[in-house]
């Protein structure tokens, strides 16, 4: 009996040394495969986090870079602005160049443009004087009606002799000019054609030469002349002929 006990008990014992044996392989294998999922785990965890570093780092850079560029790009729109002229919105103003009574450059009309046809039928004459060669010329025309012109020639009184000088009648006829007495018997050319055309008129005398006015506000202008007119050589362009209303 004693042995049959015993040979139980040393059963148990082995099977109890078999039953630990196998317990630790199995904790053994449990713990290697825990170690190799947690490092297959660290590993996943590992390349996970990297392609979350790079999808997190793409976006930033794209973020980063976009804002830079288009900034930039504003800033030399904005400095190229600036340094533009700014544009006019105003246009210019015509320096009128009138003709006529119409402006050359634009076409607009001069407010203060009296027609020729208008100052013809005023009642009086034109005229302007100047000296040449010593002598006072009278230049006069006459628009209403029957046009006609004349060239009147005073020669200073100084160059009469002293005799003539004293001579009540002639001083009479004397014209005082600028404080200068001139004598208006001198002579008178009236030998003149007067032709008028459009908004011009033409005086010629009797050797060709010729003298052209037209209108200046209310009174006449010469426009274009022609050696001596009248055998006075000191008209020029732009002499003005004033008009003057009848006397009496």
């Amino acid at each position: 009996m004693k042995r049959i006990f015993g040979f139980l008990l040393a059963l148990c014992m082995i099977l109890t040394l078999c039953a630990c044996g196998k317990s630790d392989a199995q904790v053994s294998n449990t713990d290697g495969t825990t170690a190799d999922g947690m490092a297959t785990d660290a590993t996943t965890a590992g390349e996970t986090t990297g392609s979350e570093a790079e999808t997190t780092a793409a976006p930033a850079a794209q973020t980063t870079a976009a804002p830079t560029a288009k900034t930039t790009a504003a800033k030399v729109n904005a400095t190229a602005a600036k340094n533009q002229p700014a544009a006019t919105t105003k246009a210019t103003a015509c320096t009128h160049t009138y003709k006529d009574g119409v402006c050359t450059r634009c076409g607009a009309k001069d407010p203060q443009y009296v027609s020729l046809a208008t100052l013809m039928a005023k009642q009086g004459g034109f005229q302007t004087k100047l000296i040449y060669e010593k002598e006072l010329y009278s230049i006069g025309l006459v628009l209403w009606t029957r046009p006609h012109a004349y060239v009147g020639v005073a020669a200073p009184l100084s160059s009469l002799s002293e005799e003539m000088q004293k001579d009540e009648n002639i001083r009479q006829q004397c014209i005082n000019y600028n404080g200068v007495l001139y004598y208006n018997g001198a002579g008178n050319n009236s030998d003149l054609t007067v032709r008028v055309n459009g908004e011009s008129v033409t005086v010629t005398d009797e050797d060709g030469a010729f003298l052209t006015l037209a209108p200046d506000g209310g009174n006449l202008k010469c426009t274009a002349v022609s050696g001596a007119f009248g055998g006075c050589g000191g008209i020029k362009i732009g002499t003005v002929l004033t008009f003057a209303e009848p006397k009496g």
